[in-house]
């Protein structure tokens, strides 16, 4: 278990860094994901190169499973030794150093390495890596987990403003895009320098490394539902430039995000957490489930056809984003979940993710969205939450 003044003390370490690149590199990625669906797969239908780009993107959650037999593989070897933003700038080397006189195939299977070495490094990060010989982990209960994931998917959103006002899109379909790259690699290096020069961490794997990651509980699967409302939340947000472009033309003005929904969901969440905690786990997992079912389930009766009604949705999306990550949260330490269950039942949710956000992506690019349905889903996810949480025991 975690030492509770540890968990209370507000700190800041090297760590943290870790969740902001995990923001920033989604952000990066899915904001200029119609770019490389041009540069890489130009010969399919923009819509179906979106889709399969997008897929790849997701690798870097499908991955993250392998991290243990990454490490296991390379415990014993040189690698072993090397500081881990090494592998990151190498990862992002890859997509810099494609040629448009490259294969196609050749292309896009640098573009997977790439994927699965940023997903495959993530996953250590929050489990078994060394910073001078202490073992460490990023605290996905930590208020600064989420506020550092933001920051990272706002700088990304800002960095895209910029870039997109600057150059072309024909230059950005031809290869501009891998400014992005460059920006991100250039911030990964110079992190490396701080860290390891004048910080004097050196960040490598843990040799030591023993947990093991599997789910213990059927109930802790259904538990972990909820965390996909806001991540997806968050990816649909940064990828709000260019989805109501190549969307249904009913569901345009439902995917135009600004970051203010990202900013109040974040807001929320920061002032909600400690309230909760001190209002007490169970009380306020109740309130979080029940309200949650009851308001969705009544709204989902509304007449959805005005402006009004959608802006209503698109702002009770941010504020369920906010209650499901603090419900998360309590749910995992309330039943004393920590190490390894954590780690696995997070990336249960991306490997879910990665599935579930493609087909997104195909829905509204297809489809009408059907608002009742949204408020439906929300309510039967939370209502599946509840039973699982209080009448399923953990075992």
């Amino acid at each position: 278990m975690i030492d509770k003044k540890k968990k209370n003390k507000i700190n800041f370490g090297i760590n943290d860094f870790f969740t902001f690149f995990e923001g920033l590199d989604l952000s990066i990625n899915f904001s200029i994901l119609v770019f490389l669906a041009s540069y890489f797969l130009p010969f399919l239908d923009i819509r179906f190169s979106i889709l399969t780009i997008s897929s790849l993107i997701l690798l870097s959650f499908t991955s993250r499973f392998l991290g243990i037999k990454f490490s296991n593989f390379v415990q014993n070897t040189k690698i072993a030794n090397l500081n881990i933003f090494l592998f990151f700038i190498f990862a992002y080397i890859l997509p810099i150093s494609v040629q448009s006189y490259f294969p196609i195939m050749l292309s896009i299977s640098i573009f997977i390495v790439s994927r699965i070495i940023i997903g495959i490094m993530f996953s250590l990060c929050y489990n078994n890596l060394l910073i001078n010989n202490q073992n460490f982990s990023s605290n996905i209960f930590s208020i600064k987990y989420w506020l550092f994931y933001s920051l990272g998917l706002f700088l990304g959103a800002i960095m895209f403003v910029f870039i997109n006002e600057i150059f072309s899109n024909d230059y950005l379909n031809t290869g501009g895009w891998k400014v992005m790259y460059i920006l991100m690699f250039t911030i990964l290096f110079l992190t490396y320098l701080f860290s390891n020069f004048v910080l004097k961490t050196n960040i490598q794997f843990n040799h030591k490394f023993n947990i093991e990651e599997k789910l213990n509980s059927i109930s802790l699967s259904f538990n972990s539902l909820i965390i996909l409302i806001p991540l997806i939340f968050f990816l649909i947000v940064v990828s709000s430039n260019w989805l109501p472009k190549f969307a249904n033309p009913e569901n345009l003005y439902f995917l135009s995000y600004d970051l203010v929904y990202l900013f109040i969901t974040i807001l929320v969440f920061i002032f909600i957490a400690p309230l909760a905690k001190l209002i007490g786990k169970r009380n306020s997992i109740i309130f979080f489930n029940l309200s949650i079912v009851i308001i969705s389930l009544i709204t989902s009766l509304i007449d959805h056809s005005s402006s009004y009604s959608i802006d209503f949705l698109k702002f009770f999306i941010s504020l369920i984003s906010s209650f499901s990550i603090c419900c998360f949260i309590l749910q995992l330490e309330s039943k004393r979940m920590f190490g390894g269950n954590v780690i696995s039942i997070l990336n249960a949710s991306l490997f879910l993710i990665s599935i579930l956000l493609p087909a997104l992506f195909y829905y509204f690019i297809f489809y009408t969205i059907n608002y009742s349905i949204v408020y439906i889903v929300f309510a039967l996810i939370y209502f599946i939450n509840y039973i699982c949480f209080f009448y399923i025991k953990n075992g």
